[in-house]
């Protein structure tokens, strides 16, 4: 009641919520460090993995990466577009050369450098690809979830804490052959995403995965004649297998 407040002399006051803030008077200037910042306008839906002009002044030549952005929707449009311009003509030729690589007809061979070396010198992975909630891929071994991926490999040549491997893909999923070997504890160098610990060497790039398509083989659309197409292996691969 009123009387009892009263008479213990209670004091009471609205519950206001606000930030805690403090002043703190020093002496000096303040670091403005823009490498820290990571802000980009994009078109669409994706990820800022690495900025590699990431402050005000930065050099920049022509040719030289200024963002590595991942999105499935430009990952899959670009593929799209790639294979509309450069191979198909028509859209029946189109139809027909996309007829090839849902049939897993075309023979796709890459040569990449693992961390590490691999139990056995040749072999096959074989699991089904997810997409998390940060849109990486992972794998699972159950039926039925994802997409079937299956990655055929063969060693080249083995060098002091690494491995130089041939691989040739039955399925083609996005990061198929950087999922698969990372799982398998040999991460691709360079890797940022995919069991990145393992895949920093000190001799390798960061801003590389090391990682080149050296072989696409498939049918022409209207002749049916096998046509093949071949990629030497970039000058920081050779040199860091060379040495």
């Amino acid at each position: 009641s009123p009387e009892v407040v009263k008479l213990m002399a209670l004091e009471t006051s609205p519950v206001i919520r606000k930030f805690v803030t403090a002043e703190v008077r020093m002496v000096g200037k303040v670091a403005y460090d823009e490498t820290r910042l990571r802000y980009i306008t994009a078109w669409v839906a994706g990820r800022l993995d690495r900025l590699y002009v990431d402050y005000t002044g930065v050099s920049v030549k022509k040719g030289d990466h200024m963002v590595y952005i991942y999105s499935p929707e430009l990952y899959s449009s670009q593929t799209e577009l790639i294979q509309a311009l450069v191979f198909a003509k028509t859209p029946k030729i189109l139809a027909a050369l996309q007829e090839q690589f849902k049939a897993r007809k075309p023979e796709r061979v890459y040569v990449g450098i693992v961390a590490g070396h691999l139990k056995t010198a040749e072999g096959m992975f074989r699991s089904y690809l997810m997409t998390g909630d940060n849109l990486d891929q992972f794998s699972t071994h159950v039926p039925g979830q994802g997409e079937l991926a299956i990655t055929h490999y063969r060693t080249r040549q083995e060098l002091a804490d690494t491995t130089v491997v041939e691989v040739r893909l039955e399925t083609g999923r996005r990061n198929q052959i950087r999922v698969h070997f990372a799982d398998d504890g040999h991460p691709v160098l360079g890797d940022p995403r995919y069991n990145r610990k393992l895949a920093k060497h000190e001799r390798w790039p960061k801003s590389r995965l090391a990682l080149h398509a050296t072989s696409l083989g498939f049918k022409h659309p209207t002749t049916e004649q096998p046509m093949q197409f071949h990629a030497e292996l970039p000058n920081l691969m050779t040199r860091f297998i060379g040495k």
